[in-house]
């Protein structure tokens, strides 16, 4: 967020580790978890939990600014 001059609260992460999801959440960054190596359980933190990338929608990426 520094390096781009962004607020964190208007970034957008994608992230399929609770440690990354954990980090994200803590920048106050939006976070879509992508279950790609974790259960759903375990991406509890993230604003949205997703399969893939084509389950990202617009309206995912407006809710992130």
């Amino acid at each position: 967020a520094n390096k781009l001059k962004v607020k964190p609260e208007k970034c957008l992460v994608i992230e399929d580790s609770p440690k990354g999801i954990e980090a994200a959440k803590l920048a106050n960054m939006y976070v879509i978890a992508l279950m790609t190596t974790h259960v759903p359980n375990q991406l509890i933190a993230a604003d949205k939990i997703v399969r893939d990338f084509n389950q990202i929608s617009l309206e995912d990426l407006a809710n992130s600014i």
